[in-house]
Order: C-alpha cells, then structure tokens, then sequence
C-alpha cells in the first residue's frame, strides 16, 4: 500500500466513524437529548471537519510525495 493509498484509507476511516457515531447518537436520541447533543455536535460534527479538512489537503500532499519520490529516483540513477 503506498503512503497516499494509506492517507486516503485514514479519511475513509474518518468518514465511517462520523457516520457510526452518528448512528448511535440518532438511537439515544429520545432517551437522552444532552447525550445525543454531545454526540453529534461534540463528536460526529467534529469528525466531519477533521475529514473535510483532512480530504482538502490530499491532493496536496500526494503532489508533494510524487515530486519526493521522483527526486529519489533521480537521485539513485
């Protein structure tokens, strides 16, 4: 697996675990509405965030790494 194959399996994890976590907090909705505020705004909200920022900056990086990897292979000829 190559490092931006393991950034972008690193976002999709984030996705599942916003989405999980939203999911419970939807079943304790009516029986704890503090605990379901937590939930989604406290925790799953937040999520969401870190991956759109983290999403942003991907194809940055992977142009960085590429540029990295060619600079490496010239390097080694």
């Amino acid at each position: 697996m190559t490092t931006i194959q393991k950034i972008r399996t690193i976002q999709k994890l984030m996705d599942e675990v916003e989405l999980a976590t939203r999911q419970v907090a939807k079943e304790i909705e009516d029986v704890d509405a503090p605990l379901y505020r937590m939930l989604t705004e406290g925790c799953s909200d937040q999520i969401k965030v870190m991956s759109k920022n983290y999403a942003s900056q991907i194809e940055s990086w992977d142009n960085q790494l590429q540029y990295a990897y060619e600079l490496f292979a010239n390097k080694i000829k």
